[in-house]
């Protein structure tokens, strides 16, 4: 992935699937959902997208992405609010970053044929 992006700039390529994908990687590992909730709970919404847009990019398909990375992250910062880990207004606001990855990597509707 290209040095320098913008959070807006990562969000548009994986909503309108210019980062694309071809499932010739494994899937995401335990060490990848980690620092994905650890990006999120360090409020990296920048980092964040840069994970995920290489993990797509290097053949994870979205699909794989949000069911074994996103949703896994999710869990695992409930899992650090339950053992007290984390406090729950720092797992709410990780919880954000994390819906706005889930957000990014649903495709964009198509353009309307409407004028």
């Amino acid at each position: 992935m290209g040095k320098g992006r913008t959070a807006e700039e990562l969000d548009a390529e994986l909503h309108t699937g210019l980062v694309v994908s071809s499932d010739a990687r494994t899937p995401p590992t335990a060490d990848e959902v980690a620092l994905l909730a650890h990006l999120a709970a360090a409020q990296d919404l920048l980092g964040a997208l840069k994970l995920v847009a290489s993990l797509v990019s290097e053949g994870v398909s979205r699909a794989s992405v949000l069911l074994l990375l996103v949703a896994p992250a999710a869990r695992l910062l409930h899992h650090e609010w339950a053992a007290q880990q984390r406090a729950f207004p720092e797992v709410m606001e990780a919880l954000k970053v994390v819906q706005h990855v889930a957000d990014a990597l649903r495709p964009s509707p198509p353009p309307s044929l409407e004028p």
